[in-house]
């Protein structure tokens, strides 16, 4: 499975689909400007970073002991 969703599915759920809404290039609806929220927003970009780390993990990139 994808980094993304192994953390999307980690998460709680709480309404909203962070998968759909990081890829998802139509206007957001009133429940993905909850985005905006700390609550919901801190999540999202912790699995943005996550999935990055693990493509440059991937991609053999490891951080310097």
């Amino acid at each position: 499975m994808h980094p993304v969703g192994q953390v999307a599915d980690a998460l709680p759920k709480e309404g909203l689909d962070l998968r759909r809404m990081l890829r998802d290039s139509r206007a957001p609806t009133a429940d993905e400007r909850r985005l905006n929220e700390t609550r919901h927003v801190q999540p999202a970009l912790f699995v943005i970073e996550y999935a990055l780390a693990k493509q440059w993990e991937a991609w053999g990139v490891r951080p310097e002991p």
